[in-house]
């Protein structure tokens, strides 16, 4: 009796283990198959848009040292996001290897409202876990005015993100939201 006790507790931990170690991924709300973006005419695609929330440390510094956390908006309705703060001048998204750094989801546009849904790695969880900003696009800009994360409700805010012209993008291809399975269905 005692042995198999002792079998059953080390299959219940072995089996925990193994859930606690996978990766899991919040549902999305805005992506889902035949997803269909939305345009506006406002929407600016060719560089990225960054929140002005940060000022660069260095008054009356040259643009190059302005600190950003570049979004990139593609025309499939992909996105891409910086999960943090780089100088304008250093910053090159073929740099950006690891999944922590950077995030992949989709906007969708109904009117003038923008809701951008991304699925951000959690370092602690190893979970992808969603966060949708809804905002409001403006001339080269969006302005926004709510955040969700997860399943809790949302938060009202308000901040700016500005649009800067940029050559360099990450491949659309990378966003892996578009070939899971879970959100095709």
């Amino acid at each position: 009796m005692l042995n198999t006790m002792k079998r059953i507790v080390m299959l219940i931990g072995l089996m925990t283990a193994l859930f606690v170690g996978c990766t899991t991924y919040d549902s999305a709300e805005v992506y889902h198959k035949n997803f269909r973006s939305g345009s506006h005419d406002l929407l600016q695609i060719e560089g990225f848009y960054t929140d002005t929330s940060r000022k660069s440390t260095n008054k009356g510094a040259h643009l190059a040292t302005l600190e950003v956390k570049p979004m990139f908006l593609y025309s499939d309705g992909s996105v891409w996001s910086a999960n943090h703060y780089v100088q304008t001048g250093l910053f090159q998204p073929t740099n950006y290897k690891n999944p922590q750094d950077y995030s992949w989801g989709n906007y969708k546009i109904k009117g003038d409202t923008i809701l951008i849904e991304r699925f951000t790695l959690n370092p602690n969880s190893g979970a992808y876990e969603r966060v949708i900003l809804r905002g409001i696009m403006v001339l080269n800009g969006i302005k926004i005015i709510g955040r969700r994360e997860r399943k809790m409700p949302e938060v009202a805010v308000n901040y700016d993100m500005v649009f800067m012209p940029f050559a360099a993008k990450p491949d659309p291809a990378g966003n892996w939201t578009r070939t899971k399975k879970k959100y095709n269905k």
